[in-house]
């Protein structure tokens, strides 16, 4: 009688820990050939049952993907896959060439991908596997893109051949994330270490009919960059979901021109065509924004207090002065310059301070007694 030693008979944890001794394109050319054994009577077709086991056992622990630009050859992209555990045998991340023959094998079994990071540049090869993604069916709910400016374009951002290659960049970005939009609830898009949007969708007050959107604005006045970039990128993301969000936090990261940077963070929260089903909104100022006197918090409220009149069914306006320098006697022009666009008696503004909330009173009803929570 022969004895088996075929690796499809061993147990799922001795092949997973089999495969975390190879390399990717060894696990998936393993998939992809007969199994190894000493018995002319094995099944032939046994490596369908085997593939899809390995699929079941090894793959599913990855749930983040990272593309970066090959070191030791530029002309590729690495790709690196990392599982969401953090138990010590499962921290092991794996890498592999774009120029890999198994790519895409690979990136059908890694089905359970739903966080993507990229170092960008424009480089075929990151587009390539871009279309690859989307061609796999990949379900991703974070997206991380951070740009890098190309070599062409040395410190000269503003030559006609910068700007083709940034503009080009950026249109496959966001065709990628209008492709992907469905799915995702978060997405940061940075232009270098120190400029950076980002979005996060949640349900609102733990619903699952309505979202809140938080966005993170900390990126200059750049009008090119806006209009190229985040806009189009953050719009290709909302006018993707069914319906815009009912409540809104912006928080402003960037200090010059505190009001263009407000306005900004309230048009990539809120596209045209969303802004009338928003009922909450919540308006700060990051550690970065410290030391804000009462002059600029007027002018920037000032200014942002017109986009206010799209807003026609705010109900709330929470506005958070923790981190600036504004006395209570002071806050009264802030609330009429918010106030004057709503241009009615219904909606409720409040003003978190280290001391505590300020608020309006004659413009509450009666049945708002209790405060919804500060986020």
């Amino acid at each position: 009688m022969y004895g088996s030693t075929s690796i499809t008979d061993m147990p799922a944890e001795i092949i997973d820990q089999i495969c975390e001794g190879l390399t990717l394109e060894e696990t998936a050319n393993l998939q992809g050939t007969a199994p190894l054994t000493v018995t002319p009577y094995f099944p032939q077709d046994a490596y369908a049952p085997f593939e899809r086991l390995i699929d079941a056992v090894f793959f599913p622990r990855f749930n983040k993907m990272r593309l970066t630009t090959d070191d030791n050859d530029k002309r590729n992209v690495m790709i690196t896959f990392s599982p969401r555990s953090t138990h010590s045998y499962l921290e092991q991340s794996f890498s592999i060439p774009s120029n890999s023959d198994q790519i895409k094998p690979i990136l059908r079994s890694c089905s359970k991908v739903d966080s993507l990071t990229i170092s960008f540049s424009d480089h075929h090869e990151y587009f390539k596997i871009l279309s690859a993604i989307t061609e796999e069916g990949i379900e991703l709910t974070k997206l991380v893109v951070n740009f890098h400016t190309p070599k062409e374009c040395g410190c000269g951002e503003d030559k006609p051949l910068c700007k083709k290659i940034r503009n080009r960049s950026h249109r496959k970005v966001t065709d990628f994330v209008r492709a992907h939009a469905r799915t995702l609830t978060t997405l940061k898009v940075s232009t270098s270490e120190e400029d950076s949007v980002s979005v996060e969708l949640r349900p609102a007050d733990g619903a699952s009919t309505s979202t809140e959107s938080h966005v993170v604005y900390s990126h200059h006045s750049d009008s090119a960059v806006h209009q190229s970039l985040i806009y189009q990128v953050f719009n290709a993301m909302n006018y993707a979901k069914p319906t815009g969000p009912s409540s809104v936090i912006l928080t402003v990261d960037w200090r010059q021109r505190l009001d263009l940077a407000l306005q900004s963070a309230f048009m990539v929260a809120l596209p045209v065509g969303q802004r009338g089903g928003v009922r909450k909104m919540r308006i700060g100022f990051s550690s970065k924004v410290s030391a804000l006197k009462h002059d600029e918090i007027h002018d920037c409220l000032e200014a942002f207090s017109h986009q206010l009149s799209e807003t026609h069914r705010l109900q709330e306006l929470l506005c958070d002065f923790t981190k600036s320098q504004i006395d209570l006697c002071q806050l009264e022009p802030m609330f009429t310059a918010l106030s004057s666009p709503l241009g009615r008696l219904t909606h409720r503004i409040r003003f978190l301070m280290d001391e505590p909330v300020w608020e309006q009173p004659n413009l509450i009803k009666q049945e708002w007694a209790k405060l919804p929570p500060v986020y």
